[in-house]
């Protein structure tokens, strides 16, 4: 029994170096796709650029149409994208049954949601939706898939997933929080007010 409670601390160990190691490769990664978006978003051809990514690769013919420092940042966000995918993955793989461990490789893929990368999206969601089967029970889950919606642009689907959190934790200021924000970006500013009240009753 000591022995398999060693192992067990060991295993434990391990899986949370993975993840903190996972957490900082995400970190990296994120403030490289704000960086990249912000670039091309003042470039005309913003749409040519993300098509640049797509497969999760930056291709050597459609590279060559681009400036530079276009090509610098993306090949520099595709080592990140692989370094933040690879941390995820090992971490996932000491332990499948952890939901974090699935959050966590859910998040990369997130995290370029934004750059219309193909298969992102799907995964994300893929890697979310598996957590939720492990802890059906959390609404910190479902506030995760309402902002993969949001990264997505469907406030629909973000709306019912923050429906489901409040269902599960009526006093969950973050999902109201997203709730009015989004209700502010469809001119719904008399739904966010009301929103935005309710939760000065939970937190005054």
């Amino acid at each position: 029994i000591a022995r398999g409670n060693q192992q067990g601390g060991r295993f434990g160990s391990a899986n949370a170096i993975m993840r903190g190691e996972a957490f900082r490769n995400l970190f990296n990664l994120r403030n490289q796709t704000a960086g990249t978006l912000g670039m091309l978003a003042g470039q005309s051809g913003q749409a040519d650029f993300s098509r640049l990514l797509q497969g999760f690769g930056v291709g050597q013919q459609q590279a060559g149409q681009a400036d530079i420092e276009t090509q610098r940042r993306l090949q520099l966000l595709q080592g990140l994208l692989g370094t933040a995918l690879s941390s995820a993955r090992r971490a996932l793989s000491l332990d499948q049954t952890q939901y974090q461990n699935l959050l966590g490789l859910g998040r990369v893929y997130e995290a370029v949601v934004p750059l219309k990368i193909a298969g992102a999206y799907e995964s994300a969601r893929a890697s979310y939706e598996q957590a939720l089967v492990l802890n059906p029970q959390s609404p910190a889950i479902e506030l995760t898939l309402a902002r993969l919606e949001v990264a997505k642009g469907d406030h629909t689907a973000a709306r019912e997933h923050i429906a489901k959190a409040l269902t599960l934790k009526n006093n969950y200021l973050e999902a109201i929080f997203l709730l009015s924000s989004l209700q502010v970006e469809d001119g719904d500013l008399k739904a966010a007010i009301q929103s935005a009240e309710a939760a000065s009753f939970i937190a005054p």
